[in-house]
Order: structure tokens, then C-alpha cells, then sequence
């Protein structure tokens, strides 16, 4: 059974992976940046990273 996430909540991607069961002891994987399909619970998972090492602050990303 899949562990409940909060809504606006801050989650490492492991803990996301966990809690959805796509990561765990037998299948140790992390996917990294785009989508992940979960069809065991019809969900997709969208990962994207908001800080970028060597950006300015000045770039505004919209």
C-alpha cells in the first residue's frame, strides 16, 4: 500500500518514488527529470528541476 503524499508538500524524489512504490528495496532505481507513468495508480509523475547550478538570478524562467 502506497504511503499518502500532501498536497504542496516538499518531497525528495526517493521519497516520492517510495511512497508511490516505484521505488523500493528490490527495484532501487530514481527517475530523474520528465514524466513517469504509474498504471498501478494512474498516475503521472512530473519531475522537473527549479534550481540550476551556474543560472543568474537575474533569469526568469516562465
Amino acid at each position: 500500500m502506497a504511503e499518502a503524499l500532501r498536497v504542496h508538500g516538499r518531497y525528495s524524489r526517493a521519497e516520492i518514488e517510495a511512497a508511490l512504490g516505484v521505488l523500493t528495496a528490490d527495484a532501487p532505481w530514481i527517475h530523474r527529470e520528465g514524466v513517469l507513468w504509474r498504471q498501478s495508480s494512474a498516475t503521472d509523475l512530473l519531475f522537473i528541476t527549479l534550481r540550476l547550478p551556474g543560472r543568474r538570478p537575474a533569469c526568469r524562467r516562465h
